[in-house]
């Protein structure tokens, strides 16, 4: 409120001058009166009562009051011109969606009106095939009625007087033998019945083609009237999404106008304390200056542009037939295709050298197009660098590579590009942008934020050549604060260490698996990928979640806080009270619902995370120890007798189900040269070929020795390749 005011002695006279404070205080008074006016919907105009007034005090004042009676007044006057226009605006929005309302319901009337009118005509069409259906069943049985009477008048009518000797008079005075012809009746009964026939079926292919045209016209009728529906709701839809825009700019506008009073009212203020000497101006532009600046958050983009990497002239790619750029290796210049399946060195390639500004293409097959007619995918792989394991890339079944096509140019983009930031929360301008390959920085960063795209993921090392023990994060989504996520339930401090190498992946298919969140409504904007089978902390830093997708037999829940929901469907605008949770729960579809048992959660379809020293498919197996145990039947054969045996697989001492690929149980010392293991995978001297593995908890196999002896320990038992002594 205005400063006090000191009390004049009686019969003090006032100074001059001490009259323009007052009257600054009442001016200041009488602009919170317009907030709360305007805040209030006050009957009276607020502004125009605060220009009367302060036009008056302006006629009044000298010097710097008069100078800021009138800055005031010619401010007011120029809200008051914008809050006209605003109110017009208003009032035109209100007309067309009352016009627009008054439509949507004309049509409502019209399309009931019509559906009434097909249905109206479905009802007689019933009615008439009825009438049909019962008229044609009386006219037969009609019919078949007059038919029969007409055959017994037949029978009963005489035909002339019979004389003795069985002949009969013929009118001319002598007798002729009777004849009787024995096809006339069936012929006259034929003819009667065809013509019947006939007649009927004329008539019923009338009444049908009548029904018939009736029925394709109410049908003709009933599919304009579902397309006029049709096109009717999608109008409606399209004015309810305009509705709301423009409902939306209309309170942004309305908020404008009273952020404007309020920024007025305090400029007003700063103006009449310094013109009483009380404080030091301030500018009134910089007046938003004192928000703290707000970060950049996940899923923004930046106005920052890459520049096309080009290669440099005569730039080579490298095959190396090892890994880690090793071995026997083969030269291409850019760019081209390049048909590998007549090199003969290296015999396969393990890793390849790509020079900046390359992008390479790897084909399992000598063709460069898939399959067109049967649609097989060749699993073509494209890399923008250079490759340290190409196994990593490919199948255990595919082999690298009978093609390969080189090309020139790299553009880079925050949408499809992992981009390093060295401040945190992506500010500043970006250190270096990478697509998927292995990179050796050329110097260690000291890396703040990344931007990773959805469908990568990007794994951060502190040591060149992905040294073990160098491992720093591994990301699949934006982190404003590397190298800790952003939506890691452990927000664990690590030490910030440089980075010196990368390496870069597309997430395969068969691995992607999760929720996908978008800042903007129909999946628009830069969105973020949450995998499949954990639990995330959602950012408060990081957007509302206006849309969602989830992938195939994947499910969320979104915990608020006072409840959770469930969703296991796309959403194309998620409601307000649940774009911000603070916890979330992805999770995959798995049949049946204890496929992974007590030992292992499902992290994708079908797909089981074990735990607890247990694998398998299904985390029902277990790799055994040295406390495992060979049983044979007994101890002394004959020569060439075969001896049936038992691989007892445990594990602490407790039995186990284990697999047989990774088992191996052979003869040792004296023994190896004097027999022989047969009848198991966990005996076979060339692991699985021609066989699948077995899992059990004891596997059977037989021994035959072509030599006498005595042996001791004669079995030797393997696991991953390695002796377990015991």
């Amino acid at each position: 409120g205005p400063s006090p005011v000191r009390r004049r002695r009686p019969g003090a006279s006032m100074p001059r001058g001490a009259e323009g404070p007052g009257r600054l205080n009442f001016a200041l008074a009488s602009l919170v009166l317009v907030g709360a006016a305007v805040g209030y919907g006050a009957a009276r105009d607020p502004l125009s009562d605060v220009m009367e007034t302060l036009k008056a005090y302006a006629s009044k004042a000298e010097g710097p009051e008069k100078d800021a009676f009138a800055d005031a007044s010619e401010i007011l006057g120029s809200l008051k011109g914008d809050r006209a226009k605003l109110q017009e605006e208003r009032a035109k929005l209100e007309e067309e969606r009352l016009k627009h309302r008054e439509r949507s319901r004309k049509r409502r009337e019209e399309i009931k009106a019509a559906l009434g009118d097909v249905g109206e005509a479905m009802k007689k069409l019933r009615e008439g095939q009825e009438n049909v259906r019962r008229n044609a069943g009386e006219k037969a049985k009609k019919e078949e009625e007059e038919e029969r009477e007409k055959k017994d008048e037949a029978q009963e009518e005489p035909e002339g007087e019979a004389e003795p000797g069985g002949f009969k008079s013929d009118g001319g005075g002598g007798w002729k033998p009777p004849f009787d012809d024995p096809f006339e009746e069936i012929v006259g009964d034929m003819e009667t019945h065809t013509a019947a026939l006939k007649a009927d079926r004329d008539k019923k292919r009338e009444d049908f083609k009548a029904t018939q045209q009736e029925y394709q016209d109410a049908q003709r009728v009933v599919i304009e009237l579902e397309r006029q529906l049709r096109e009717a709701t999608a109008k409606v839809r399209q004015l309810d999404e305009d509705r709301k825009q423009k409902k939306a700019a209309m309170q942004a506008a309305e908020k404008a106008v009273l952020k404007s009073y309020t920024d007025f009212a305090a400029s007003v203020e700063r103006t009449a304390r310094h013109a009483m000497g009380q404080e030091a101006p301030e500018d009134p532009a910089g007046a938003a200056a004192d928000e703290e600046p707000g970060r950049r958050r996940a899923g923004e983009e930046s106005s920052h542009r890459f520049e096309r990497v080009a290669p440099k002239p005569h730039a080579e790619a490298v095959l190396w037939g090892s890994p880690d750029y090793r071995g026997d290796s083969h030269r291409l210049r850019c760019c081209g295709y390049f048909d590998l399946s007549k090199v003969r060195r290296p015999a396969s390639v393990r890793s390849i050298s790509l020079p900046e500004g390359v992008r390479a293409v790897l084909y399992p097959s000598a063709s460069r197009f898939r399959d067109e007619e049967s649609g097989a995918d060749t699993g073509d792989v494209e890399i923008f660098g250079s490759i340290r394991k190409v196994d990593d890339l490919i199948t255990f079944t595919q082999r690298c590579c009978e093609a390969i096509q080189l090309v020139a140019g790299l553009q880079h983009h925050e949408m499809k590009s992992v981009v390093l930031f060295e401040a945190a929360d992506f500010e500043g301008s970006p250190l270096e942008a990478f697509l998927p390959g292995d990179f050796e920085l050329r110097r260690p960063m000291r890396v703040g934020s990344v931007r990773v795209p959805v469908g990568l993921k990007a794994t951060f090392y502190s040591a060149p050549g992905f040294r073990d023990g160098s491992f720093i994060s591994a990301l699949r989504q934006d982190t404003g604060t590397f190298p800790v996520e952003e939506s890691n339930p452990r927000q664990d401090r690590q030490p910030r260490l440089p980075v010196v190498s990368l390496k870069v992946r597309r997430i395969s298919e068969e691995d992607f698996h999760g929720l996908i969140v978008f800042p903007l409504p129909s999946f628009r904007g830069r969105p973020q990928f949450f995998q499949s089978g954990a639990h995330y902390v959602y950012p408060e830093a990081w957007f509302p979640i206006q849309s969602l997708r989830l992938t195939n037999r994947s499910y969320i829940r979104m915990f608020m806080e006072e409840r959770f929901v469930k969703v296991d469907e796309d959403r194309e605008a998620v409601e307000k009270d649940q774009q911000r949770p603070h916890t979330l729960e992805v999770a995959a579809v798995c049949e049946p619902f204890d496929l992974c048992g007590e030992h292992g959660k499902c992290v994708a379809p079908q797909r089981c995370d074990c735990h607890g020293g247990y694998q398998g498919q299904y985390c029902h197996l277990q790799a055994p120890d040295e406390s495992s145990a060979v049983v044979c039947e007994r101890n002394a054969v004959v020569h060439g007798e075969t001896l049936p045996c038992r691989l007892l697989p445990r594990r602490y001492n407790q039995a186990c189900n284990a697999t047989s690929l990774f088992l191996k149980v052979k003869l040792r010392g004296d023994a190896e040269a004097a027999g022989t293991l047969f009848g198991s995978p966990v005996a076979s001297e060339r692991g699985h070929i021609g066989s699948s593995p077995q899992e059990s908890s004891a596997f059977g196999f037989d021994a035959v020795f072509n030599r006498t002896g005595k042996f001791d320990k004669a079995f030797e038992f393997l696991v991953f390749n390695r002796p377990q002594q015991g």
